[in-house]
């Protein structure tokens, strides 16, 4: 009898631990004193409000669901899928946790949201809208798109379309590939501005502090209009142009490090459109209607994510 419980206490001692998921297929609220492992909300109509709690092991979004975070703490990965939302406005994504958007999904992040331990990475249409808050930082790709208007971010690395137009980044940006543009149009940014790999930097307006512009590979960093300030510039290495004039039309004077990188001024530029009222239907986040959303409502026409599927068209 010894023998057989010292087995059973070994075996209970060496055992992995089993994760535990909790799915959400209707409307939830998670609240202060709720503590969950893996969390998966689903279901085209499913939204969940996450007041205040934990979640340890990961939070995981399909079918067009929605979490609404005002409070608690998330630990580990945050995956969005499937044209979910996330709306992020308290609270904090906590330890070696990131957060990532594939497939049209798309998330807003505001007020006091807390990701500076973190990455937020972005896939496949996916659309991040930026307004407020801390972010460690942010890598999209794949032509997903940004837009940050305010908060704080460290780096901003884009393979996609990023517009800023408010906020601080205090390490640098660094656009990158054929689809890599961000065009600046406010806020300040800090340290480093690259153009790598046929990646496009437009700076229209905001202020550029301490700033060493890199560009290589045919990447190109433009310099445009009398709204932009920068206080410190210089050096350049690798291929490419640096090229524009200052607030004062006075010419960029950077003394540049490499051989086969130049400056070459040129005035004018017209900021690109900003979005001031976007319209509700406008699925794939340009700030139109027009075919591509309807395209997209489409492809997904008589779609149902409802369980028990007989309850879809009831």
């Amino acid at each position: 009898m010894k023998k057989l419980i010292i087995v059973w206490i070994t075996l209970f001692l060496i055992s992995p631990c089993i994760a535990e998921t909790t799915t959400f297929d209707c409307n939830a609220v998670i609240e202060d004193g709720d503590v969950y492992d893996i969390v998966v909300i689903m279901g085209n109509s499913t939204v969940v409000e996450m007041t205040g709690g934990e979640i340890t092991g990961g939070l995981f979004l399909y079918d067009t669901s929605t979490v609404n975070i005002s409070g608690g703490v998330i630990y580990k990965l945050v995956k969005s899928f499937n044209a979910s939302r996330i709306n992020f406005s308290s609270g904090s994504i906590a330890g070696s946790g990131e957060l990532y958007a594939y497939g049209n999904s798309r998330i807003n992040i505001s007020s006091n949201a807390y990701l500076y331990d973190d990455r937020v990475t972005m896939y496949d249409q996916a659309v991040l809208v930026f307004s407020d808050g801390r972010i460690s930082s942010i890598h999209i790709s794949n032509d997903s798109t940004v837009t940050m208007t305010g908060g704080t971010l460290q780096n901003l690395w884009v393979w996609g379309l990023a517009t800023i137009s408010g906020g601080i980044v205090e390490d640098g940006i660094l656009a990158r590939g054929d689809i890599g543009t961000i065009n600046v149009l406010g806020g300040t940014i800090q340290d480093n501005i690259s153009a790598l790999e046929d990646g496009n930097v437009n700076l229209f307006s905001g202020t550029v502090n301490n700033v060493e512009l890199h560009s290589s590979s045919e990447g190109i960093i433009n310099i445009y209009g009398h709204d932009l300030v920068m206080t410190s510039y210089g050096g350049s290495q690798g291929y490419g142009e640096v090229k524009g004039f200052l607030t004062d039309d006075s010419p960029i004077n950077a003394s540049l490090s490499e051989d086969n990188t130049y400056v070459n001024l040129h005035g004018g530029g017209t900021p690109p459109p900003t979005c001031e009222n976007r319209p509700f239907s406008d699925i794939n986040w340009d700030c139109k209607v027009n075919l591509l959303d309807f395209a997209l409502m489409a492809s997904e026409w008589l779609s149902c994510g409802l369980d028990p599927p007989e309850a879809c068209w009831e």
